[in-house]
């Protein structure tokens, strides 16, 4: 199975904003990485359908997030940071679908 990594632009730094397609449901995301004021690095979830925030935290090396429905609570998609920085995030993402999930 491929690892599927979220896109991050180094070049361009915090804030970055990138729009996201599960490719099981089509469903459209926007993911918000922030740098926090008090030196954490946050992400803000937002479903584009609906324009609801699904999910925001802080973000922890090799800490899974679950992303779920807000309506049925089934998990949509999961992220994995694996490496956290000011310079450079690597995120992995699993999705229903993909593999091995």
């Amino acid at each position: 199975m491929e690892k599927y990594y979220l896109p991050f632009n180094q070049d361009l730094g915090y804030p970055q904003k990138i729009r996201l397609r599960i490719p099981n449901t089509g469903r459209l995301f926007d993911i918000v990485y922030a740098y926090n004021h008090t030196g954490f690095i946050t992400i803000t979830i937002t479903e584009v359908s609906t324009g609801e925030i699904i999910k925001t935290g802080k973000l922890l090396e090799y800490t899974q997030m679950l992303v779920r429905d807000k309506t049925t609570r089934k998990v949509i998609f999961s992220l994995v940071p694996e490496s956290i920085r000011t310079s450079n995030l690597r995120i992995r993402m699993y999705w229903e679908g993909m593999g091995e999930w």
